[in-house]
């Protein structure tokens, strides 16, 4: 996105310094990898702070730095602010309204990943340019990063909100000013940070904070914790009657798909269970809500594949086959994992390998016993743990009756591959699900090897 230095300024409210009309190439905030033409922008963080790298972003081609203290280096024209993260946002903010897009800002605990990407194959089957959050570039310095990403032959955009503290959805809604905001469901997640599950309701629905005028608020039907906001237009989605868009004869394929209907439509996935249903289903109400006709609708949700870690079905060369979700773990979305490895398995052998859930704060006991029963009843054959997070899930699928003897905790993923190897069998089933920060994918990677 090419932006003059006196637009920096105006959209910033900084006090600039250089000539007015000088253009910038695009925006950067990593000094290494600085492009030439850009304007360098010196993010504060805990750990590194891009003032101190100012002379090397001008190295590598900065003509102009964003800053909020300190001298820019000599022959770069800058933009002073009182905080370069506010003054990120505003930036992302302006070209946002300079663009004039249709915006989706898509946002929960659980799911928003995968319904973003639905969203937009449902966009762009209906003819219209979308820009879309890239990986999960779903914070203060994403979100604005990711508009700034622009081209400017862009019709829509479809924005990832993530947050883990109180008031970061105010901020974040109101960088991209949605015509529409989806919130997939409230779960246990950043509960260290963000309290109850009422508090995590509240913060996800003051997303219509931001809303522009006439915007609509996509909720899932019937969530109690989700009351639609009296003054607000909504849409609702879901698979029970009174849904605004409501699924039914959910099933999942043999080759590790899902099936369902809506409005007399058969739709099919490429992605496992009835969860990723259920965040087709708010895309496709998303979609609606936008205005976008759903005529392409089953060969654009078909299209999507699983990313990396989130839903991934592998076979290995032994026989047995991998149900890899190890992006990130909350209970929610660990019962949703262990309802589609059944799914999946049907009467086969299946195994779970579950990390712990991080980042629940005082929910954490609760939060593992929950999924241990939920593994019990399954009910799985043998349960695998990972982190001593897991203790409480160990001694309730004890107490809902797995056998003790099928139930173990790990120190590492090394000792966890070696035991789960030594007792995989052909045709066997196995989850392995857990927080990113376990590195679980070491473990999948190793089973995904298994030759029998």
């Amino acid at each position: 996105m090419r932006l003059r230095l006196e637009e920096v300024a105006q959209a910033t409210q900084g006090l600039p310094e250089g000539p007015p009309e000088l253009v910038f190439q695009g925006v950067s905030t990593d000094s290494r990898t600085t492009a030439p033409g850009t304007l360098f922008i010196a993010l504060a963080g805990p750990r590194h702070d891009g003032h101190d790298h100012l002379a090397e972003a001008v190295e590598r081609g900065a003509t102009g730095v964003l800053i909020h203290r300190g001298t820019p280096p000599p022959g770069a024209a800058a933009v002073r602010v009182v905080d370069t993260l506010v003054g990120l946002g505003r930036l992302g903010r302006h070209v946002r309204r300079r663009l004039g897009l249709q915006v989706l800002a898509v946002t929960g605990s659980v799911g928003k990943t995968t319904t973003k990407e639905l969203a937009a194959a449902l966009l762009r089957a209906a003819g219209l340019s979308t820009l879309q959050t890239p990986g999960n570039w779903n914070n203060r310095v994403g979100l604005p990063l990711t508009l700034l990403g622009a081209t400017g032959e862009e019709q829509a955009a479809v924005l990832e909100l993530g947050i883990s503290e109180p008031g970061e959805m105010a901020d974040l809604t109101g960088i991209c000013e949605p015509d529409v905001a989806l919130i997939t469901a409230v779960a246990e997640c950043h509960c260290e940070g963000l309290g109850t599950l009422e508090d995590i309701a509240r913060e996800k629905l003051s997303v219509v904070r931001g809303l522009a005028p006439g915007g609509t608020l996509v909720l899932p039907h019937g969530a109690p914790l989700l009351p639609p906001p009296p003054g607000v237009k909504t849409l609702t989605f879901g698979w029970e009657g009174g849904a605004d868009v409501r699924g039914t004869d959910v099933s999942c394929t043999a080759e590790g798909g899902t099936t369902f209907r809506v409005e007399g439509r058969e739709l099919r996935l490429a992605l496992p269970g009835r969860h990723n249903a259920s965040n087709a289903l708010a895309a496709l109400a998303a979609a609606r809500a936008l205005g976008v006709p759903w005529d392409n609708a089953a060969d654009a949700l078909a299209g999507v594949r699983p990313a990396p870690l989130r839903g991934e079905v592998r076979t290995a060369p032994g026989g047995a086959h991998l149900l890899v979700d190890c992006y990130n773990a909350n209970p929610a979305a660990v019962e949703a994992a262990l309802e589609t490895l059944g799914e999946l398995a049907g009467p086969s052998r299946k195994l779970a390998v579950l990390g712990e859930m991080r980042e629940l704060g005082p929910l954490s006991r609760d939060g593992h016993a929950r999924v241990g029963r939920a593994a019990a009843a399954l009910p799985v054959e043998e349960l695998h743990l990972l982190g001593d997070e897991t203790v409480p899930a160990r001694d309730a699928a004890v107490a809902a009756g797995l056998p003790a003897d099928r139930v173990r905790i790990y120190a590492n993923q090394e000792t966890l591959a070696a035991a789960v190897l030594a007792r995989l069998e052909g045709g066997d089933w196995i989850l392995v699900k857990g927080s990113r920060a376990l590195g679980l994918e070491a473990v999948a990677d190793a089973l995904a090897a298994w030759k029998g």
